[in-house]
């Protein structure tokens, strides 16, 4: 008989919000955005924190404006089973569309074209790093954050 373990969500909060609207040269009207998101996980008495976050910001190529944003989302963990290597990728699918609603929500609201950030595997990405438990917690106690960038 195996124990389940249940990932709950306890909801989210927007820590940071930042939109500027670019001034470009007339006629551009071609942007190329390219979104950096990230992950960052911060070990609690009973589960974690997954700060994700996601910028925009001008490079080489004219965007019509740049924009960061970092949401929290709190995940409590029930069952003895917990293993935070199998959980956060989890945690990140169901914290992903808040922020991609909250970025459409912003670009809709500032009277420019919506942006809807591109869908993402996050189960693949996370395959990619490797999460140790002993990277969440330091010598002191305290938790370190893990981070993974796309």
């Amino acid at each position: 008989m195996s124990v389940t373990t249940n990932l709950v969500f306890k909801g989210y909060k927007v820590k940071d919000i930042q939109f500027r609207a670019v001034d470009n040269p007339p006629g551009v009207k071609n942007f190329k955005l390219n979104p950096k998101i990230g992950f960052s996980l911060r070990k609690i008495d009973k589960g974690f924190d997954i700060l994700m976050s996601a910028a925009i910001e001008k490079q080489e190529d004219p965007v019509p404006f740049e924009f960061n944003i970092g949401l929290v989302g709190r995940f409590f963990v029930l069952g003895v089973d917990a293993d935070i290597k199998v959980l956060a990728p989890r945690a990140a699918e169901i914290l992903f569309p808040y922020l991609r609603t909250v970025v459409s929500s912003v670009t809709m609201n500032a009277n420019v074209p919506p942006y809807i950030l591109p869908t993402i595997d996050i189960a693949k990405l996370f395959e990619k790093i490797n999460i140790q438990d002993s990277s969440l917690t330091n010598s002191r106690g305290g938790s370190e954050i893990t981070k993974v960038y796309i």
